[in-house]
């Protein structure tokens, strides 16, 4: 590059040597003066303010989707990658863990009905002849049976007995 050295900019700028490093390390904000200063004593030096600026992807609080989309273009491979690790990374984190709790779920269809049309008149139309389609349907509720939570509902409700109070049926057992 050029040939400078410190102690001969320093007197240039008449500035301390002392000052000139701490302007190069950004511990002290050059004031304009100085600038003014650096650009008389070396006229051929050249600011690099000439890069090339990338587009902005938000200008004027507008987003540029053709900017947005080629940035993504650019860095699919990135991206690919990236989602690659995380998925294989998460799935095998998941079989790490300790199991804590396990769910199920039961799904029951909706009673169907057949003939929506006669509604109270069903029976009287099966009466007259007509074939109506059997609506009764069987379902395995075992599983709602076995329900914990409905267990414990049936037991603390109370119940009306003959005698006009109502007890649980656990105070009816005992």
């Amino acid at each position: 590059m050029n040939d400078i050295r410190q102690e001969d900019m320093a007197d240039q700028m008449n500035v301390s040597r002392a000052t000139l490093i701490n302007y190069e390390k950004g511990h002290t904000t050059i004031n304009v003066d100085v600038l003014e200063r650096l650009k008389n004593a070396y006229p051929s030096f050249e600011i690099d303010d000439k890069e090339t600026e990338n587009p902005k992807i938000i200008q004027d609080n507008i987003i540029d989707f053709k900017v947005l989309f080629n940035v993504l273009y650019q860095s699919r491979k990135h991206i690919f990658l990236l989602t690659i690790f995380a998925m294989i990374f998460g799935t095998g984190f998941s079989f790490l863990f300790t199991k804590y709790y396990s769910a199920q779920i039961s799904l029951y269809p909706a009673k169907k009905d057949m003939v929506q049309g006669l509604g109270q008149f069903q029976s009287l139309a099966t009466n007259f002849g007509m074939n109506m389609p059997n609506n009764d349907q069987d379902f395995d509720i075992s599983d709602v049976v076995q329900s914990r939570l409905i267990a414990n509902k049936v037991l603390r409700k109370k119940w009306a007995i003959r005698t006009g109070s109502e007890l649980t049926l656990i105070e009816i057992w005992e």
